[in-house]
């Protein structure tokens, strides 16, 4: 974007900024400089968001991205170093990715240590490069599965390491649009299904009732109860006793010795 219409961009909603209110940018890692940063600031932005995508050599050359590991890095610090918060978008199932890349694009994040994070496994969208590699069998996109594990373990370790996960998948799309790949209207909802299944198994306690949040109900029961099935297959239980709160907050569960539940 150029200089004089980014500044145009900024003075459209410049009356509205006050001491509650500051402005976020997203852009490409090599679309930022000290300069820009420096300018940006002054007009009241207060976070910008790179679209990193992918940390790893490899998988940045071969999506032919036009920035180097080092200088998606390098953006990071630059954004941390200007006294404004940095988000980070990644986008794992890009050509060349693999679970090694993906070990090293969590590894780097964490280093980097962005405030923010969005996940959106890739797609192949109609009418792009991608769409013409898929066609011609140099693009395998990731399975629904497979995508939903691995943005369950990208979202899994950030937030253990203190990044907030502010979205995971793509929506708003035309269904019509979608050639391939992993695309779910409620795929952040599958992820976070994933992971709340995970820490219910890690920590159940066989004998007692799980007692969950009214708000989490659609996390197990969702999706034709595919989580609640593959769970009580893992714990080995053909029911499982349940209570639904009013007082747990999203997220929350507990185990208690009420017998006054339902069977699932």
């Amino acid at each position: 974007m150029q200089e004089e219409y980014q500044h145009y961009l900024i003075q459209q909603v410049t009356h509205f900024i006050d001491d509650r209110t500051f402005l976020r940018y997203s852009t490409r890692p090599d679309g930022i400089d000290h300069s820009i940063l420096t300018d940006s600031y002054s007009k009241g932005v207060r976070t910008v968001e790179l679209g990193i995508q992918d940390f790893n050599e490899q998988v940045l050359a071969a999506s032919e991205r036009g920035y180097t590991r080092q200088e998606a890095i390098d953006a990071c610090l630059l954004v941390k170093e200007s006294g404004m918060k940095l988000s980070v978008q990644l986008m794992p199932g890009l050509p060349g990715y693999s679970k090694e890349t993906l070990t090293q694009t969590i590894a780097d994040t964490l280093t980097v240590r962005p405030e923010f994070i969005r996940i959106y496994p890739t797609i192949v969208i109609q009418g792009t490069p991608l769409e013409r590699m898929y066609r011609s069998d140099q693009y395998q996109p990731l399975s629904l599965d497979d995508a939903i594990q691995d943005a369950a373990l990208m979202a899994e370790t950030f937030e253990k390491g203190g990044i907030t996960v502010i979205k995971i998948g793509l929506t708003g799309i035309d269904d019509s649009h979608v050639v391939a790949g992993p695309f779910h209207q409620a795929f952040g909802e599958l992820v976070r299904a994933e992971l709340y299944m995970k820490r219910i198994i890690q920590t159940y306690e066989p004998g007692k009732v799980l007692e969950i949040s009214k708000k989490d109900v659609s996390l197990l029961l969702g999706n034709k109860k595919e989580y609640l099935t593959r769970m009580k297959k893992i714990i080995k239980q053909n029911n499982l006793m349940v209570i639904i709160s009013d007082i747990l907050e999203k997220g929350e569960f507990r185990y208690v010795s009420d017998t006054n539940c339902e069977l699932w």
